[in-house]
């Protein structure tokens, strides 16, 4: 899967401003902005000291991009089916396949996910797959 072909990171930015602060996205690294996802999810879940959504979007994520798990398997197909400038379409399908699994609505999940889009095409698969903690910024 050739996730850089579909999508570059300015339009993944224009993306991910939808529900996060341009500046926070200047400013604040990728990891730090996925904590912010249990607040966005819903009043209930602001309290949440250990980002479990954010967590949980990573490692589908991650079974996405750094594996060849049966579970993503439709979606890879269908993303592979992408042309180039697709970035609104590549982040809906992975925001709408990844929403029942986190536990959230693709409406919120669609930021985040372009920000793991930026951080994977910024760093490459190899760097992606390897990385524990995404601390470099989106912007």
């Amino acid at each position: 899967m050739n996730l850089a072909s579909n999508c570059s990171p300015e339009s993944l930015l224009e993306i991910a401003a939808a529900a996060l602060p341009e500046d926070d996205l200047r400013q604040l690294s990728i990891e730090r902005l996925g904590n912010r996802l249990p607040a966005l999810v819903g009043p209930g879940a602001a309290h949440l000291t250990e980002p479990q959504y954010w967590s949980s979007l990573k490692l589908e994520f991650r079974l996405l991009v750094c594996t060849d798990d049966k579970k993503y398997a439709a979606l890879r197909k269908q993303l592979e089916g992408f042309g180039k400038h697709a970035d609104k379409a590549v982040v809906a399908a992975i925001a709408t396949t990844m929403a029942s699994v986190v536990g959230a609505f693709a409406s919120v999940l669609a930021s985040f996910v372009a920000i793991l889009l930026i951080a994977f095409l910024k760093l490459g698969k190899e760097a992606f797959c390897g990385a524990e903690t995404l601390d470099l910024k989106a912007a």
